[in-house]
């Protein structure tokens, strides 16, 4: 994540801009190794920035830092100028609705009601990594999100990390309209609810505002003894 001290985000989004661009061009291979040179790194568990230091990236991982003097490109390094520029660590998301496919509902946000054809999630998730986002959280995810985690794995997609929380586990009379939330009767169904999102790939469980308290520890319950997060 690039920008300078003195316009803000203008310069990081230009700079990273014509990176992503020129790394993303179809029919352009990647450089096996980039190097950002004379970049300001800041470091931020001691609260310092290192001047004139060079980041070194391969296969789209950061394999080294170095300062600028010790560097010596190969002539297959592609090498970008870092100077003036400060490069902090990749930002999380925590709280995103970003596909809230409601659990194949529907497949796009319901507060963006819009979005419906499926490419624009190659349009609009890449953009969290060119602001600096490099991982996010789902909060009510679905099957759609699901896919879509898969696929930025699979590095069919470039996106971040991406976290998917299922979708709004609640009581049996759900403050959200039905298809948006899973309305659960009870223990046994929640024990039920539990077993089909863990097969289904979700990485944590969202309990929501009316499950009961007899459905919540079971749920809790089930999710521990899965291995997943409430």
């Amino acid at each position: 994540t690039l920008k300078t001290a003195e316009t803000g985000g203008r310069s990081f989004l230009r700079f990273f801009t014509l990176l992503f661009i020129t790394l993303t061009a179809c029919g352009v291979p990647e450089p096996s190794m980039i190097a950002v040179v004379g970049i300001n790194l800041v470091d931020v568990e001691h609260g310092v920035v290192i001047e004139n230091q060079t980041i070194i990236i391969e296969s789209e991982r950061i394999i080294d830092v170095v300062t600028t003097n010790e560097f010596n490109p190969t002539p297959q390094t592609h090498v970008i100028d870092g100077d003036g520029l400060f490069a902090i660590p990749g930002l999380w998301d925590m709280h995103i609705h970003n596909v809230n496919d409601f659990y194949d509902l529907v497949p796009w946000d319901l507060y963006v009601p819009d979005a419906t054809e499926p490419d624009q999630r190659e349009v609009y998730i890449p953009l969290y990594v060119a602001f600096g986002i490099t991982g996010v959280r789902e909060m009510s995810g679905g099957l759609k999100t699901i896919e879509l985690r898969d696929r930025i794995e699979r590095g069919e997609l470039r996106g971040p990390r991406l976290i998917v929380g299922s979708p709004l586990l609640e009581g049996e009379f759900p403050i959200w309209p039905d298809g948006a939330v899973i309305a659960i009767k009870g223990p046994d169904e929640a024990r039920d609810v539990v077993n089909q999102l863990h097969d289904q790939g979700f990485d944590f469980l969202k309990a929501y505002s009316f499950l009961s308290a007899d459905s919540y520890r079971a749920l809790f319950e089930r999710a521990n003894e899965l291995g997943m997060d409430v």
